[in-house]
Order: C-alpha cells, then sequence, then structure tokens
C-alpha cells in the first residue's frame, strides 16, 4: 500500500489526535441546577387560577410573572452552561405537578423544600410590596442543600418597567457576589477535557504519550489506548533511509529530498 506526504501527514495528525484524546477524562461535573421561583406578592392568591382576571388584578399577576422572567434572565447572564443550568418555569411548575407540591409550597420557609422538590442546588426566590407609591421588589439566594442564606438585594421603582429594570442589575450582582467568581472558574477550567496531555519528548524526534480511556463515536463504554511513541514531525525521506541502513525498514522509492516526507511506506 503506497500513501501520498499529504495521507501521511493526516495519519500522523489523527495518531496526535488519539493520543490528546486519550489523555482526556471525560469528568465534568453535572451541572448545578438554579430555580427560579415565582414572584409572590399579597395578591398572589388571585393568580394562576382557573378565573379569568382583568384590568388591575390581570397587570399585577403579569407583573409577577414578569419578575420572574427577568430574574431568570439576570440569573443566566452570570450563571452559564456547562457549570449550571437556569431551570424554565414550564420546567419548574411540570415538576412540581408531577410532585402533587401544594401552590403554597413555594412561599415563604418553603422555598427550600420546593427546590428540593424539583432537584436545585440553588433557589431564587422573590416578594413583591408596593410601599409609598414606589415598587419594591426583594430578592434572595438559597443554598438548597444546607438551607444556608447566600445573598439577598432589593431593587424599586416609580413605576413596574422601572423596577423590572433595577430587579434585573441587583439579581446580577447578587448572583455574581455569591456564585460567580466559581462558576467563571469552572467554565475556564472544565476538568481534564481540556487539559494537555503529558507529552514527553525523548529524543531522537520522539515524544512518548501516555494511554487513555476516552469516547468516541458510539463506544459510550469508552476505547482505551496504550502509551505509545510519536514522531514529533512527519518521517522525512532521510530519516527513513537511516532506518533502511540499519536493516529495519524495507527499502522503498520514498523520494528524492532528503527533507520531504516519505512515501510508498506501507
Amino acid at each position: 500500500m503506497r500513501f501520498s506526504p499529504s495521507r501521511l501527514r493526516r495519519l500522523g495528525h489523527a495518531a496526535l489526535t488519539v493520543g490528546l484524546l486519550a489523555t482526556a477524562t471525560p469528568t465534568l461535573a453535572a451541572p448545578k441546577r438554579v430555580a427560579v421561583l415565582e414572584f409572590q406578592a399579597s395578591w398572589s392568591g388571585t393568580c394562576g387560577g382557573q378565573k379569568a382576571l382583568r384590568g388591575d388584578d390581570a397587570e399585577r399577576c403579569e407583573f409577577l410573572g414578569l419578575l420572574a422572567d427577568e430574574a431568570r434572565a439576570g440569573t443566566l447572564e452570570v450563571l452559564k452552561p456547562p457549570s449550571h443550568v437556569v431551570m424554565t418555569r414550564e420546567n419548574t411548575a411540570q415538576l412540581l405537578k408531577e410532585m402533587g407540591s401544594k401552590p403554597a409550597c413555594t412561599e415563604g420557609e418553603c422555598e427550600v423544600e420546593t427546590a428540593r422538590l424539583v432537584g436545585a442546588d440553588l433557589v431564587l426566590s422573590g416578594q413583591v410590596s408596593r410601599l409609598g407609591g414606589a415598587w419594591i421588589v426583594s430578592v434572595k439566594l438559597h443554598d438548597v442543600k444546607t438551607a444556608a442564606l447566600l445573598g439577598a438585594r432589593s431593587a424599586s421603582g416609580a413605576t413596574t418597567l422601572e423596577a423590572l429594570d433595577a430587579l434585573k442589575r441587583e439579581v446580577e450582582l447578587m448572583v455574581q457576589e455569591v456564585a460567580g467568581p466559581r462558576a467563571s472558574a469552572d467554565r475556564a477550567s472544565p476538568g481534564a477535557t481540556t487539559a494537555k496531555p503529558a507529552m514527553v519528548e525523548i529524543g531522537g524526534g520522539m515524544a512518548r504519550l501516555p494511554g487513555g480511556t476516552y469516547t468516541m463515536g458510539e463506544s459510550w463504554n469508552g476505547v482505551t489506548v496504550k502509551p505509545f511513541l510519536l514522531d514529533v514531525t512527519e518521517v522525512t525521506v532521510g530519516a527513513y533511509r537511516a532506518c533502511v541502513k540499519t536493516g529495519k525498514c524495507r527499502a522503498v522509492d520514498g523520494g528524492k529530498d532528503a527533507n520531504h516526507p516519505v512515501v510508498n511506506v506501507d
């Protein structure tokens, strides 16, 4: 079988890729799930029912939904995949429905328990009130496993639009202070999947690559590669001629220029 220089280059690159993958262990931790609960207010009981709402009631209930959406957006600005996943409203509601959770369990001290029901690691909740002609929105972030309060912020606005804008900024700041640095570090160094292999040059233009197990195609159980040696550069005509002189390589018409890659090698 004869190989062209381009074919040999591709084979060399493929071998190096195998070495790189073999030393990368796909051990990324599962992403942390962040639940943003529906915001609560004195009129929350009128929202989410089967009865059609009109006028001020409809606007105030819509305001609560928009606040939760802005909180999700602010959280997602800081906690992004692959280290975190911000759960959608629909996903959270469906999980609560399947668990048979009562609507009241999304209020007050039940917020952490609600987050546990949906399998969240962090939970953000909010409370809305009207004071002195201004909208006041308070938000809290809890660690679900320990129930510890990680952060708290408040936003205000003379109008609902002002309160919405202020809330997103406050949520971003709160989440950044609590979990942002760690999340950034997770994204910057996501484990061994980006680590360089311990390739050690051993002289003679060769390098030793350690073996390892990695996933390839549909091989879900992993493919194991033993440690192997790889030429740092392509085998040149001159280098192959030297091998022929030792009797370890078969003589072929591999090319004329000693610095070019050898061809016609089985």
